[in-house]
C-alpha cells in the first residue's frame, strides 16, 4: 500500500498526516485493541484533527465523551498508548 504522508509543523509540534480513512481506521483499532467502545467516523477525525497535535485531540474528545477512563487511567499515559498503537497499525499496514 502506498501511503501519502505529509509532515505538517505546527508551533514547534511535528505529526504526520496519512490518509484519513487510514488513520480513523487506525485510531479505532487502538481503541479496539485497549477495550474502549468508541469507534471514530470521518467527521470525528476531521474535528478532532484541528487540534495542534494528535494527542491533544485524543484528549478532548475522552474529557468530553469518556472523562470516567481518566479515573483510571493517567490522561497522558492513555493519549500516549493509543497515538502509539495507532502508529503501529499504520506502520504494519505500510
Amino acid at each position: 500500500m502506498d501511503l501519502q504522508r505529509n509532515v505538517i509543523n505546527t508551533a514547534s509540534v511535528d505529526f504526520i498526516h496519512y490518509d484519513d480513512d487510514l488513520e480513523v481506521r487506525a485510531f479505532n483499532a487502538a481503541f479496539n485493541q485497549l477495550g474502549l467502545r468508541f469507534q471514530w467516523n470521518a467527521t470525528t477525525f476531521n474535528e478532532l484533527s484541528k487540534f495542534q497535535s494528535e494527542k491533544a485531540g485524543v484528549l478532548s474528545f475522552i474529557q468530553s465523551n469518556q472523562p470516567h477512563l481518566f479515573k483510571a487511567y493517567n490522561p497522558d499515559f492513555l493519549c500516549e498508548l493509543i497515538c502509539t498503537i495507532k502508529e503501529s497499525y499504520i506502520k504494519n499496514k505500510s
